[in-house]
């Protein structure tokens, strides 16, 4: 273990160095993993998804997932091992440094690939906020937490399941369109990113 480096609703984060890689990584503790069901599907589709999507620059990558190895068939936390990043936009924005409009271009631009992407394979995150676009110090994004995410089955009326997720997103970051029956994919595709 390196450090501490934050705590979520799920648990603490630390920085550590890969053995193998030499590379920083962040590793989640997640503790009482089954004590909530609700809790414990999220985690459970967090990984399913990220072990499934194949790799993307934009989208996190998940390095591993550790049970402790003190007794593997009884255990009551689990370890998330990925890729760290130095910080997350809505750090960015609070921050006293301001991003210039060609760092808003290339995070924007490297958002819409990473949700092109994700919506290509079949995967709707449902989270888009600052506080889950991770963040390095050159700009580089990687788009994060998909505990709310959820995978879209083909030949599903796309409208139909576009307003069933829309009642689920969190308020603050819901646009105007989705309030209403008349969205549209695209539509609301444009307004979450221009509302980040």
């Amino acid at each position: 273990m390196v450090k501490e480096i934050g705590s979520g609703s799920y648990g603490l984060v630390i920085l550590a160095t890969q053995r193998l890689s030499n590379l920083f990584v962040a590793i989640k503790k997640i503790p009482d993993v089954f004590k909530s069901q609700r809790d414990a599907a999220r985690i459970l589709r967090e990984i399913t998804i990220l072990k499934q999507l194949p790799p993307h620059p934009n989208i996190v990558t998940l390095c591993d997932v550790l049970e402790p190895s003190n007794d593997p068939q009884n255990f009551d936390s689990i370890f998330i091992v990925m890729r760290h990043m130095k910080s997350d936009l809505q750090r960015q924005i609070a921050s006293a440094s301001p991003l210039q409009e060609n760092h808003v271009q290339f995070i924007m631009y490297q958002l819409l690939s990473a949700v092109a992407f994700l919506h290509s394979a079949g995967v709707a995150h449902r989270d888009i906020k600052p506080a889950n676009i991770l963040l390095n110090s050159n700009c580089k994004i990687n788009l994060c937490d998909f505990g709310l995410s959820r995978v879209i089955k083909t030949g599903v009326n796309k409208n139909s399941l576009t307003n069933k997720l829309n009642k689920m997103l969190i308020d603050d970051y819901i646009t105007p369109m989705q309030h209403s029956d008349k969205s549209t994919e695209s539509t609301e595709l444009e307004l979450e990113m221009g509302m980040m």
